[in-house]
Parts: C-alpha cells; structure tokens; sequence
C-alpha cells in the first residue's frame, strides 16, 4: 500500500488502467462489428475488395488527383538537339622527362646506381647504366645528370638532385 501513495506509482497505474481499458473497447467493438453493420462483412468478398481498389488506383494513374484539368499529363517535346562542335582532344601524355624524377645517386668507386621514381609516385627504381625503364635505357650517370636513351633513338637527360651533385 505504501506504493501506491507515490504520485509516479499513481500516474504508471492510471496509463496501465487507460490501455487496458482501450484494450478491452476495441475487442468489444470487432466482435459486434457483424451485428451493428451485417453489411460490410458479409456482402463484400476479398476479391470485389482487390477489385474496386484496382479500379480505384486505375482512376487515379489516369485522373491524376490534383491536376485541376483532370487529364492525364503529357510531358513537353523534347528540346532539338542542338549539334555542337566535338569536345577537344585529351592532352598527350607527359613525356619521360616530365613524368620522371631523379631521387639521388649512389656511387661506390666505380659503380653508380640512379634512383628515379614515377611523379607523384612513391616507388623508386634503382638503375645502373643499362638498365631499362619503361621504353628508355640508361645510358650515362654523370656527375649533375643522367642520360636515357629512348627506342626511337632520342636521348632524355634528366638532372640530379642538388643534394646528389655536391
């Protein structure tokens, strides 16, 4: 009893005793719905209610509900395509200087080694004189560049680093 007299335990008994008592009301209501309106359950059938309902949803796609003409809409012609000049060409690929960057250069007596890594690319390829990238060879390591000799006989110099030249 002590329980009850706090005003939450009396407000959640007054929300518990109004549901139940919805609850109740609307069973009551189903189970006399057949005496109070016979006609709704017994002269309809579910396929006269998918029947009207369909030509309900009918009207609508071709009465369309607030079009004040009440006709079915009919987009616009398109507009006529309007012949344009063609878009330019892309722009060529970088060349092998531009698209090339000398990291720096190892030497040991005799032997030098190249690093050249790809723009914006954080890969580093170690070359000696000789060795391939891509299309080009390389053809010399000098002291403040590196030559490349292209397939088609063509000769890129790409510099060193100032770091490398000191």
């Amino acid at each position: 009893m002590r329980m009850l007299r706090r005003p939450e335990a009396r407000a959640v008994l007054a929300r518990v005793d109004a549901l139940t008592m919805a609850a109740a009301l609307g069973w009551v209501a189903w189970l006399w719905s057949p005496v109070l309106f016979p006609e709704s359950r017994e002269t309809r059938s579910p396929a006269s209610a998918a029947t009207e309902s369909a030509l309900a949803l009918g009207q609508l796609t071709e009465k369309p509900l607030f079009d004040p003409a009440r006709q079915r809409y009919v987009p616009p012609p398109p507009p006529p395509a309007v012949a344009s000049a063609p878009p330019p060409p892309p722009p060529p690929p970088p060349g092998f200087a531009e698209s090339h960057v000398v990291k720096g250069v190892a030497r040991n007596g005799d032997i030098r080694i190249v690093f050249v890594s790809e723009q914006g690319q954080a890969i580093v390829h170690p070359l000696k004189v000789g060795d391939r990238l891509g299309t080009h060879v390389v053809r010399e390591i000098g002291v403040a560049d590196v030559t490349f000799d292209a397939e088609d006989g063509q000769s890129v110099v790409l510099p060193l680093p100032r770091a490398a030249t000191r």
